[in-house]
């Protein structure tokens, strides 16, 4: 019934870039698992290291990679999902927006973020998550 693994590196981002790490994680295609990405944007780097050492797995980017919409982090949301999207491994899950964009969101405030993802990943190498019961 496990489809795949998540591991939150968000207050160490370099911990995806540790060899033991990264054997781990190039491990799951045997087992025909996937690993979630569930970090905000300061990861994304040491994250873009752990995907080019690990071609083979596949990555789902949970929650479009968690953007500031709260503060309008549009710009630096599109240079990363840019980045992500270059690699035929990942895929990105619509998800948790409602959290990042804080108690004042509408559709207007998240609407942006999922047009570029849509954009970027096109509509095959998107997923939608619920993010129940937190929303």
């Amino acid at each position: 019934m496990v489809k795949g693994i998540r591991r939150m590196y968000d207050d160490d981002p370099e911990l995806c870039c540790r060899t033991s790490f990264l054997e781990s994680i190039n491990s799951l295609p045997a087992y025909d698992l996937s690993f979630d990405i569930s970090v905000k944007s300061h990861s994304i780097p040491a994250t873009i290291k752990m995907i080019k050492e690990c071609p083979y797995t596949l990555f789902i980017l949970d929650h479009l990679g968690k953007p500031d919409i709260e503060n309008n982090g549009i710009e630096l949301f599109k240079k990363n999902m840019d980045k992500l999207a270059s690699f035929p491994n990942v895929v990105a899950k619509i998800s948790g927006l409602l959290t990042e964009a804080g108690s004042k969101w509408s559709l207007n405030s998240i609407q942006p973020y999922v047009d570029y993802a849509i954009r970027c990943f096109g509509y095959d190498r998107l997923l939608f998550g619920s993010d129940w019961p937190v929303l």
